[in-house]
Parts: C-alpha cells; sequence; structure tokens
C-alpha cells in the first residue's frame, strides 16, 4: 500500500493547437471539402476516435490508437508522445501537413515499439489516405492499410453517474493530490442512488448521506461515517486511515461540481478539494 503525492492536473486532453487561416473571419473554423457534397471538416470538428480494427498492420501489444480532429488540426496517439499536424479535407483525401516534430528518438516510449508505431501512422497520415466517414465510423485507408475507428461516444461512453459504483484513485487538497493506490479490500469508493442517497467507503468505514444533482453540480447534506474500529491487519503499515474517512466527509458537505468524461468522474469544490474515481 502507497500513498504518493503528485502534481495535480485537472484535465487530461490530446495536444490541440488553434489552426491559423487566410482571413480573419475564417479563424478557428474548421475548413469545408473542395468537392461538392463531399466530406467536410466541420463533420470531424470535435470528435475523437478509437481505433476499433487495422486491416494489414498490427499495433504494438499494450498500445492503442486514438485520432481527434479540431480547428483545422489532427492529434493522435498510439503509445508515444502523439503528435499535433495541420489538415485539410480534398475530395475523400485527408491531406495532411507537418506542423510539428512530434517526438524525439531520445524520448523514452512504452513500450519501445510505440515510437516506431507513431512514426509509422503519422506517415501514413502524412501520405494522404483515402478518408471516409459513416455515422460513428471513420474508415483510412490507402492501397495497403485500412485503419477503422469508432467515435469516442460509443467506444467508451460517459458512464451515469447513477448506479456506478466509483472507485477513488485520487484525493484532490487545493493543486496537490495522493494518489490512491489501496488494497482492493479497503479500496475507498463511491455511489449515487436514483433516491438522493450518496454511500461511499473511506478505506477504514463506511458512510451515507444525501445530494441532489442540478446541472452540473452536486449538493451535499447528512453525510456521516459509521465510527468503528479500523482492522489493521489489512494495511500495509501501522497507521489508521480515519483521516481519509474525514475527508470525505467534508467533501460531502455543501455544494461541488462533478464532470464525467467516459470512465471517470472528478468531484471538486470550489477551492479544488474533491476526488478523482474511475468507474468499476
Amino acid at each position: 500500500m502507497k500513498i504518493k503525492t503528485i502534481a495535480y492536473l485537472f484535465a487530461l486532453t490530446l495536444p490541440l493547437a488553434f489552426a491559423s487561416c487566410s482571413s480573419e473571419s475564417d479563424d478557428n473554423q474548421p475548413q469545408q471539402s473542395n468537392t461538392p457534397g463531399g466530406l467536410s471538416a466541420s463533420e470531424l470538428d470535435g470528435r475523437l476516435f478509437y481505433l476499433d480494427s487495422a486491416d494489414g498492420y498490427s499495433l504494438a501489444e499494450g498500445t492503442s490508437l486514438r485520432i481527434s480532429f479540431k480547428n483545422n488540426q489532427v492529434s493522435f496517439s498510439a503509445g508515444c508522445t502523439g503528435y499535433t499536424d495541420d489538415y485539410a479535407i480534398s475530395g475523400d483525401t485527408l491531406a495532411v501537413t507537418m506542423a510539428e516534430q512530434g517526438a524525439k528518438p531520445d524520448i523514452a516510449c512504452i513500450p519501445e515499439e510505440a515510437y516506431q508505431q507513431e512514426a509509422w501512422i503519422r506517415d501514413f497520415l502524412l501520405a494522404g489516405p483515402t478518408i471516409h466517414l459513416d455515422g460513428d465510423w471513420l474508415t483510412l485507408s490507402d492501397e495497403n492499410w485500412t485503419l477503422t475507428f469508432l467515435d469516442r461516444v460509443v467506444a467508451d461512453p460517459d458512464r451515469p453517474l447513477v448506479g456506478t459504483k466509483w472507485q477513488i484513485s485520487v484525493y484532490a487538497q487545493g493543486w496537490l493530490a495522493s494518489a490512491v493506490n489501496w488494497p482492493e479490500e479497503i479500496h475507498p469508493w463511491v455511489t449515487f442512488s436514483a433516491d438522493g442517497t450518496v454511500s461511499a467507503f473511506g478505506g477504514c468505514n463506511a458512510g451515507q448521506g444525501t445530494y441532489l444533482q442540478s446541472g452540473s453540480q452536486l449538493t451535499f447534506s447528512g453525510f456521516s461515517f459509521a465510527h468503528e474500529k479500523c482492522d489493521m491487519s489489512v494495511y500495509a503499515e501501522a497507521k489508521t486511515y480515519d483521516d481519509y474517512d474525514l475527508f470525505l466527509q467534508q467533501v460531502f458537505v455543501g455544494v461541488a461540481d462533478y464532470s464525467i468524461y467516459a470512465s471517470s468522474l472528478k468531484v471538486l469544490h470550489d477551492d479544488n478539494t474533491g476526488f478523482h474515481a474511475t468507474a468499476e
């Protein structure tokens, strides 16, 4: 069991920069296809796709490929540092223009094959593959390879707040946080029920209270833990975790903002006190 203090970041996103356009009025607007009736960049703008299948190419074990489009830029990551480049659509061709150097050979990627993998995929994109969008499915292909992607919203949808068991992964206090790496039997969790009950386990005791959801805010009241002595035999260090019970009790008071992205939940007060959790 280990609690490790880490620098706290509240959002992780693919690197996307604003593209410059020929006229001021068109700044940051997706370009339209040069072929009437063809796919337009506006249909891709703001969307993230996960690789579903690859015909003619096999990804390195333990890696995945994600590609996103925003403001005339395409970003992708395949297990290393990723790239962000400019793009346009001409007819059924994805025309990508190199905008940054990306990962350097001396940057360590895990696994090591990920660096070569990202370089290959970038070359594939720079060569101008055929692009086709069919609802949630995106296909990029040339004479040798076909990559088929599925929209993130379908491949990894936002989990519902209610009815999901959320395993707490980070306790946040201001701009610092403690990563939670505890044994399964004492790992803290939170659930929200349809009747307005919020239940939690802090690592030592279980507690319960009420919540009211309105938009992106949760209003908590009446939360308390049952104060029972911790079973120290399940801990790797001789210390109690009553403090973490008390911490959650402080989180479940008053109004907090919450957000859900895919399987991740954040519950944070104005002073950045709260937690991150992952759907079980």
